[in-house]
């Protein structure tokens, strides 16, 4: 029951910002915000790039090319393997906002889990050598 709650409240949420209307709109800027934040999380230290992410993507008004240039962004973090969807996605642009943000987002999370995961391998190997 729990599980199944939780998904229509998902689906709700995403369903949501396909919508048009001031509500759909703050819902996309705020889901924009934690993309950006999350995308400058795979390079925690590095404030330069911080700041290219924000000017790229941190416009008050969500342009027509957002999908691209979120696109754009990921590439640049993620694994070469993955390229082949993001190339996909690219060709299917612009789609729903809300489809798209759905899929980006989840992509998102995977790879900086993925990243996380190898910075911790990274950091034993490391404390074990010594």
């Amino acid at each position: 029951m729990e599980a199944r709650i939780k998904e229509q409240m998902d689906k709700a949420f995403w369903d949501l910002l396909d919508q048009e209307g001031p509500e759909s709109y703050d819902h996309i800027r705020t889901l924009r915000d934690e993309i950006v934040e999350k995308l400058c999380l795979f390079v925690p230290n590095r404030t330069d790039i911080h700041e290219q992410i924000r000017a790229d993507l941190g416009e008050e008004e969500i342009g027509w090319d957002i999908q691209q240039r979120l696109l754009t962004q990921i590439e640049k973090f993620q694994a070469p393997i993955y390229d082949q969807v993001t190339t996909k996605w690219k060709k299917a642009c612009p789609e729903p906002i809300g489809q798209f943000l759905q899929k980006y987002y989840a992509h998102l999370e995977m790879m900086y889990r993925q990243v996380q995961e190898h910075r911790v391998r990274t950091s034993s190997m490391a404390r074990s050598m010594q």
